[in-house]
């Protein structure tokens, strides 16, 4: 249960009667997976008013009256393999259960996996089954709530992102930069997420799991990795699992969230602590671009990479978050030259205060340096608000 939330949660009978007995009245709440027919008769269900039931069971005579209060009544399919009023961020031991006790290693066994497989064969990809989509969306709603859960035990201000490609070798230079800069913000007291995917990704989480260790492992586990360098090589996902499980055993205290999508059919990285994975993709850039308030690191990527920057400084434009947020761009001819979506960038930030919030580098220690010395600005946005001014 958690009643220091807006809206409350009870996912338990005991604690929801003792609210409901104390306050004569639930109202806004989610309620999820209770059996109502086992309160007791001091309860009366007809108190509960402007609230979301899922999945849970009450007398028949209760529907219209509940109905009537306001509340939505939900249910699951009965065949689906995922919550969807998921309390928690999912963890790596969870998501990868069935490949450590399957002894061909098969990824198809695992949780994560059967997720996907289900979502797809059943058209929730393309959003052509409305029910599977609204289970999609009711999941990814909660995840959201239990992403920000996490965010407020760490503080919002401390969060930093790194976005990069997907199909950033693990022999590149930039592999390795991305695992030393993640481990130093870690060690600086930054909390690392990013899409939670392969790549550029995997190494941001790589470095924060390897924070407490010295370069000489660091090395070590990066060239172990190495031998497989993309994800659709034989034993790539194997050899991340197995160092994942060597390093949690070590109960390194630096912790980072991936934040992926079964919209792709990636797998997950191990590395990361927790995982708020979404069916949604659109839910997910949101997440990461309004959640990276302490800085946003662009490594080098493809059209996901330049749609994430060109999200992020919207967001930083029109105060979407209410704070102007430093963004990083790793690799001066790259972001000039290769991609050179810089230019543009310098034409939109012209006189705002975001301009300079920007910072252009080729090393970790600038980064860091910027990063430290540039907190996030807070500011409301004041632009014409037409609905505002219709009811003054």
């Amino acid at each position: 249960m958690r009643i220091d939330s807006f809206p409350p949660y009870f996912d338990h009978i005991d604690g929801f009667e003792d609210f409901l007995v104390r306050t004569r009245l639930v109202n806004g709440a989610l309620i999820n997976g209770i059996n109502l027919n086992d309160c007791s008769n001091e309860v009366s269900l007809s108190a509960i008013k402007n609230s979301i039931l899922i999945n849970c069971e009450f007398p028949g005579s209760m529907l219209k009256r509940l109905i009537e209060n306001g509340c939505s009544i939900l249910s699951s399919a009965p065949d689906i393999p995922f919550e969807i009023a998921k309390e928690t961020l999912y963890t790596p031991q969870a998501l990868f259960e069935g490949f450590h006790n399957d002894k061909s290693r098969r990824y198809s066994s695992t949780l994560d996996a059967e997720i996907y497989h289900y979502w797809y064969s059943n058209d929730g990809v393309n959003s052509l089954n409305n029910f599977i989509s609204l289970q999609g969306r009711l999941h990814d709603y909660f995840i959201s709530r239990a992403l920000c859960g996490e965010i407020a035990k760490f503080g919002k201000l401390k969060v930093v992102a790194i976005m990069g490609g997907h199909e950033l070798s693990r022999d590149e230079s930039t592999y390795l930069e991305i695992v030393l800069l993640a481990g130093e913000l870690a060690r600086k007291g930054f909390l690392v997420i990013s899409g939670g995917g392969p790549g550029a990704m995997e190494a941001a989480h790589l470095g924060v799991a390897l924070a407490h260790e010295n370069e000489t492992k660091i090395l070590d586990v990066v060239n172990y990795l190495k031998v497989t360098k993309f994800a659709h090589e034989p034993s790539w996902f194997d050899r991340a699992y197995d160092i994942a499980q060597d390093i949690r055993q070590e109960k390194s205290h630096f912790n980072s969230i991936g934040i992926p999508t079964w919209r792709y059919g990636h797998a997950p990285t191990p590395f990361a602590t927790k995982i708020a994975k979404f069916f949604f993709n659109d839910t997910r850039e949101s997440a990461l671009i309004e959640k990276s308030l302490a800085g946003t690191i662009f490594f080098k990527g493809s059209a996901g990479t330049l749609q994430e920057i060109l999200q992020k400084t919207s967001n930083n434009h029109y105060l979407a978050s209410n704070y102007i947020s430093p963004m990083v761009f790793y690799g001066n001819s790259y972001w000039n030259h290769e991609k050179p979506i810089l230019p543009l960038l310098r034409s939109i930030s012209s006189n705002t205060k975001y301009q300079k919030m920007m910072c252009i580098t080729d090393t970790v220690a600038d980064t860091v340096k910027f990063l430290t010395n540039s907190p996030p600005i807070e500011e409301n946005y004041n632009g014409f608000n037409f609905c505002l001014s219709q009811t003054m």
